[in-house]
């Protein structure tokens, strides 16, 4: 490592979590930002014998003053509808056209 490289350090969730840790996101100044996938973490918890409800409380204390942000899973429903009419139209490039 060259001594010129500049090393951010970052408040990381610990080592249980790794798997949930995405990436991170950098504020104008830089400063780097970690991102977990909140399904991830959760999981994680309920099957180390949290409930629900025990597995937010432990979330919550153990972000409690930590900057970072929660990456959740969206669901979308994705509607196919069939059609007779042109998807895809060719257009002749313009030494086609001489």
């Amino acid at each position: 490592m060259d001594d010129d490289t500049e090393v951010e350090m970052i408040e990381l969730l610990g080592d249980e979590y790794a798997d949930a840790l995405l990436g991170a996101v950098f504020e104008d100044d830089g400063t780097p930002v970690p991102c977990y996938s909140s399904s991830a973490v959760m999981n994680h918890l309920l099957l180390s014998g949290h409930d629900e409800d025990s597995a937010l409380a432990a979330v919550e204390e153990a972000t409690e003053g930590m900057k970072m942000l929660w990456i959740h899973d969206l669901e979308l429903e994705v509607e196919f509808v069939a059609d007779d009419k042109p998807h895809l139209t060719l257009v002749p490039s313009k030494k086609d056209l001489h």
